[in-house]
């Protein structure tokens, strides 16, 4: 599993698609990197409050999956 950084975990959110799998592995991935629980947030508050925001939009499921997971593991 890659190391943690906020430039990983900004890619992987870039990346992210509805799909189980890639809900899935972002899921696991943060996860195994709790620790970091404090940027793993800043992180995605910043990015959900970019313009980025709007390509979301048409997959918002798996960004709220994964932080049903994350809260319930």
């Amino acid at each position: 599993m890659s190391a943690f950084s906020e430039a990983a975990l900004e890619k992987k959110l870039s990346e992210l698609s509805n799909s189980q799998q890639s809900v899935q592995t972002l899921s696991l991935w943060l996860i195994h990197h709790r620790k970091h629980s404090r940027p793993i947030v800043t992180v995605w508050e910043r990015e959900l409050r970019k313009e980025r925001v709007s390509v979301w939009r048409d997959k918002p499921q798996g960004l709220y999956e994964d932080q049903n997971d994350i809260q319930f593991s």
